[in-house]
């Protein structure tokens, strides 16, 4: 880690009892930081603020103003990074209840930012299901505990990613990325309205497609749908856009060019 503040402090370390510490009581978005600029900023702040909306965790007077404001000090004097925002409830005694006055915590912490690959994905099919959960599905709650079993899977079956499904067995999502999927000029992606994250970097594909106008289905999408498709990709803000190439030893094609077309379009954002 490079850098680390906790309500404006330098410090790497929190109350235990913390609700985010003691029950996964809190938000977090990870941002790429590019020649010193938070790429898709805003709309990651928009995001948790609809997740601290959703949660009903305290915010105080111009909490996202200051916040902005405290992330560009933070960043200054830094180029390429990752950056990453966590907000927890804030710190109660033993038990579910709290105190309705509790006041968030906010830790910002900075990361050297990994070498993004260009090679194609291994994945793998996980075995545990992402739970159903309507009421605070899309958005980034600390409770990763489905996402942690799914990813140890992957690696220990020396996958890059990991697929994972819902109780229906409807593909969601990658344990850290959104899907997208090539079939017959049609780009899938999956319905989130049961469980899952509405990804920023998934958002500005949709963007494109819809520009570049290509259709597209926001469905039910299977494993079958996968296997036989013209093209998979996965996404999310720091790796960007990766090609899927093989589920489980199964071939999928890569090259697509709707793939390649929506690639460069995207790196032109930023």
């Amino acid at each position: 880690m490079l850098a680390s503040i906790i309500n404006g402090k330098i410090g790497t370390k929190i109350s235990i009892n913390d609700r985010s510490f003691l029950y996964g009581d809190g938000l977090f978005e990870t941002i790429l930081l590019k020649n010193n600029q938070p790429i898709f900023f805003q709309e990651h702040l928009d995001r948790l603020e609809k997740g601290m909306n959703i949660l009903n965790i305290n915010m105080l007077d111009n909490f996202i103003h200051n916040l902005k404001l405290e992330v560009y000090e933070f960043i200054d004097g830094f180029v390429d990074a990752v950056l990453k925002i966590i907000v927890t409830r804030g710190e109660s005694q033993r038990g579910y209840g709290f105190d309705e006055n509790i006041q968030p915590n906010v830790i910002l912490q900075l990361f050297n930012l990994p070498t993004i690959k260009k090679n194609s994905l291994h994945v793998t099919i996980c075995h545990n299901k992402l739970p159903t959960e309507p009421f605070y599905n899309g958005i980034k709650h600390n409770n990763r505990l489905p996402q942690i079993i799914a990813r140890l899977q992957a690696q220990k079956l020396n996958m890059d990613e990991g697929i994972m499904l819902d109780e229906d067995d409807n593909i969601i999502c990658a344990t850290s990325a959104n899907l997208f999927v090539i079939k017959d000029q049609i780009t899938l992606t999956p319905k989130l309205n049961k469980c899952g994250i509405h990804g920023i970097t998934s958002a500005k594909i949709l963007d494109i497609l819809s520009v570049k106008g290509y259709n597209i289905s926001i469905c039910n999408i299977k494993i079958g749908d996968i296997l036989k498709s013209n093209g998979c990709f996965a996404t999310n803000s720091i790796m960007g856009i990766r090609q899927i190439s093989h589920i489980d030893g199964f071939e999928i094609p890569t090259n697509n060019n709707i793939f390649l077309e929506i690639n460069q379009q995207y790196e032109n954002l930023f």
